[in-house]
């Protein structure tokens, strides 16, 4: 055990343990099925986390009274020519997720990554899900540097619902964050937008842009602000917008653009990332 924490999550002490044995990783997939709701066959064997945590692979795990109630598991490797710590999963039970646990545990994490020697972990999430972004971009200070298209393919979570896994890769540091996009942060009112939104029916919607304009320093991205239910209410149009902001992230980040910080458009229900030419 390399460290211990106490956060506070629902009123109650949480503990956060690194784990390596296969008893104490017995609880991951149960939080497995309750956070993402996976079939047997997408979840973690025990064997492989035991198996790659001895090649360096971290599993930080968060207890409430012993039972695991969120985690964060990476695994060290080589990207564009240095090496990263891969994060590969963060879950936490739905009952935790308005305390502030996921951003602990990714704290948490990134302490002990550095004290590995690691400057940089990396990871990957769904642009369209606006809670992810606001934590990755706004409140750990990490970077949207890359595009995936279906980076994991078909899912059995439900939470997926037959949509395409399209993919941002954040790089985050593990020392001292950078200022550099301190200017490029004022009057984000006055950036263009890629693709204005209207509400049509009720949903938030934005019409296909027939070409992106790449030649200006800033520009804003738009993203429905509750991707989740339309997959569930609306499904035609969450595939619209997965479709549609697929081919502008494409376009975005082959321009050399990276994504610093996610702001809220509460008047059309949506909200939009601001990306940055370096």
């Amino acid at each position: 055990m390399e460290q211990t924490q106490e956060v506070t999550a629902s009123g109650q002490a949480v503990q956060f343990r690194v784990l390596t044995t296969a008893d104490e990783l017995a609880q991951v997939s149960g939080l497995e099925r309750a956070v993402w709701r996976y079939d047997d066959i997408d979840l973690m064997p025990v064997t492989l986390l035991v198996a790659t945590i001895k090649c360096g692979a971290l599993f930080l795990g968060a207890f409430d009274e012993g039972r695991m109630v969120g985690f964060a598991y990476s695994l060290p490797g080589e990207r564009l020519g240095c090496p990263i710590h891969w994060s590969h999963m963060l879950g936490v039970l739905p009952a935790y997720r308005r305390s502030g646990l996921g951003h602990r545990l990714k704290l948490a994490q990134r302490q002990l990554v550095a004290a590995r020697g690691f400057r940089e972990i990396h990871w990957t999430f769904d642009p369209l899900q606006v809670p992810n972004a606001h934590l990755n971009l706004n409140k750990l200070g990490a970077v949207a540097a890359e595009f995936v298209e279906n980076a994991y393919g078909e899912s059995t979570s439900p939470l997926h619902r037959g949509a395409p896994t399209d993919r941002l890769i954040v790089h985050w540091p593990t020392g001292a964050l950078s200022t550099r996009h301190a200017e490029d942060l004022r009057d984000v009112q006055n950036v263009p937008v890629a693709n204005p939104v209207r509400v049509d029916a009720g949903w938030p919607m934005c019409d296909e842009v027939p070409l992106v304009s790449v030649g200006v320093r800033r520009l804003l991205v738009c993203v429905p602000d509750e991707f989740s239910r339309m997959l569930v209410e609306a499904p035609e149009r969450a595939i619209r917008w997965r479709l549609a902001t697929r081919r502008l992230f494409s376009e975005i980040f082959s321009a050399d653009y990276r994504g610093i910080r996610f702001v809220s458009l509460p008047n059309v229900r949506a909200g939009a990332y601001l990306f940055v030419r370096d």
